[in-house]
């Protein structure tokens, strides 16, 4: 169970850190709970946040709440929240489809009754899929980048390139939701790094007191390796730029 694989890097960020989406330090410490299996308080939490909540979060949120209901065995109130969350607008048929806490449920009729409320744009599920797996990609690019800078002997700042977050209109709460946990993501990742490139500095400046700092060649080798490798990833991520098909469809549909 989880909103977003964000949470991996947000528990090491430091808890000064300003993130980049305006409710991030309210739903930080009640993934926390998720990701320690205390269920009814992360529910107790959501609960308090959704009094607070704009309306494009009230839905995504709701179903978070059905879902940990899920994962508790309680059917009816996990079923109860979810068609609250459908009322409220939720659209998101790919969290429904990849959520694991929901697959007991697929052979309930009342489930797939409230599943085919559902209506999403072809436009908008394809932004919510790029969005889920940007945030993946994300996760992916940071372990790579502390991994590449394991072996730097320069005192560089890491460039981070990053991907742009759609702006394109739209109202749903799926796609507005998502766009929220990518920013974190981003911010996440920015943090992280920052913290590794200062651990290495500091790494580096106690070696050089002992042993003598390395030598000029081999510190603009590696500076040059750096910024090849962020220079790489900036290719990589503007290669995947998100980008809707001609013709794609703008009208609600039931889930595919």
């Amino acid at each position: 169970m989880r909103l977003t694989v964000l949470l991996t890097f947000c528990l090491l960020i430091n808890e000064g850190a300003v993130l980049a989406a305006d409710y991030s330090q309210e739903l930080f410490p009640i993934l926390q709970l998720v990701e320690n299996k205390k269920y009814s308080e992360a529910i107790a939490g959501y609960e308090k946040f959704l009094q607070q909540a704009p309306q494009s979060l009230q839905g995504p949120v709701q179903f978070q709440i059905a879902s940990l209901y899920a994962l508790l065995g309680d059917r009816d109130r996990a079923l109860k929240m979810m068609e609250q969350a459908i009322q409220s607008g939720f659209d998101d048929c790919l969290t429904v489809q990849q959520y694991e806490e929901w697959k007991p449920f697929r052979t309930d009729p009342r489930f797939n009754e409230l599943k085919s409320r559902m209506r999403i744009s072809e436009a908008d599920s394809k932004e919510i899929f790029w969005l889920k797996a940007e945030i993946e990609n994300v996760h992916h690019d940071t372990k790579m980048v502390i991994i590449e800078n394991t072996n730097r002997v320069d005192g560089g700042i890491t460039a981070v390139p990053q991907s742009t977050i759609p702006v394109r209109e739209t109202t749903s709460p799926g796609v507005l939701f998502n766009r929220e946990l990518v920013k974190m993501q981003h911010q996440a990742q920015r943090s992280y790094v920052l913290q590794a490139d200062k651990a290495r500095i500091r790494h580096l400046t106690n070696m050089a007191i002992i042993s003598g700092p390395a030598s000029y060649d081999r510190v603009a080798m590696s500076s040059r390796l750096a910024d090849s490798a962020a220079e790489q990833r900036r290719l990589a991520i503007q290669a995947r730029t998100f980008t809707l098909p001609a013709g794609v469809g703008t009208t609600p549909q039931p889930c595919p």
